[in-house]
């Protein structure tokens, strides 16, 4: 994936998540919305990680 399509699918599942929680899965979604906010900001804001494993590597 691209750098643009990996930002827009963590940001995708975080609104998905966030959007379904009260008919769904409750506080699991509303985790699982966190778990992508957590990695778009790794993703965007720290050097080194791997889009396709979301891992931090530091050098």
């Amino acid at each position: 994936m691209s750098r643009e399509e990996t930002i827009g699918f963590y940001k995708a599942n975080a609104i998905k998540y966030l959007t379904r929680e009260a008919d769904k899965n409750g506080e699991e979604d509303l985790d699982k919305a966190l778990t992508y906010i957590g990695r778009l900001k790794r993703f965007k804001y720290l050097k080194n990680v791997d889009a396709t494993t979301d891992e931090t590597h530091v050098n």
